[in-house]
């Protein structure tokens, strides 16, 4: 529901005036974290995006560990099918944090995006030729049976042996996710 419960607040509130520093750690955009996070007094540090961006209360970054963009090219480039259901995250603000192909599918991560994220969005219509960099990750979404042959594809293509598939699947949503 976008916000961090009230006994999840005071646990935390009463944590930190026992002197235990306090780090947020989620698999969000640092971007979309930072707005649930701001009323808090207490967090030191912010871990967002699995583990690849670490920032300062202040913002400042502290770490940051991204997908090169030639590995980011091959795994598009072998996915050709999958691209409609392909989206490039990046650690800026506003629009291109979230990059996705012109021809992205309705029944894929769009939907998604268009309801939560839309200031954020950003359609190309070839995301491997408009990737502006290194992106934090990869992402396909899409129907579990439509996306399970994808795992296969990313191992056997060139960029297999220099990225890791982490999967999250939604059973009852009828969703999966595979980030690279």
């Amino acid at each position: 529901r976008q916000e961090i419960p009230d006994a999840n607040c005071r646990a935390l509130a009463e944590a930190s005036e026992r002197g235990v520093r306090i780090v947020v750690t989620t698999g969000r955009r640092y971007h979309s974290a930072r707005p649930l996070v701001a009323s808090l007094p207490f967090p030191e540090t912010l871990i967002t995006s699995n583990g690849a961006i670490v920032r300062s209360r202040s913002g400042e970054l502290l770490h940051k560990n991204c997908l090169p963009r030639s590995v980011a090219v091959q795994v598009l480039e072998a996915s050709a099918q999958y691209r409609p259901y392909a989206v490039a995250i990046y650690d800026k603000p506003g629009r291109g944090q979230v990059i996705m192909q012109h021809n992205a599918a309705a029944d894929g991560p769009l939907q998604w995006y268009l309801r939560t994220a839309r200031e954020y969005l950003l359609r190309v219509p070839d995301l491997p030729a408009k990737l502006p960099g290194d992106p934090i990750q990869v992402m396909f979404g899409g129907e579990p049976a439509f996306l399970e042959p994808l795992e296969h594809v990313l191992r056997a293509s060139p960029a297999g042996q220099h990225v890791h598939l982490t999967w999250t699947k939604y059973f009852e949503r009828g969703i999966s996710l595979l980030d690279v």
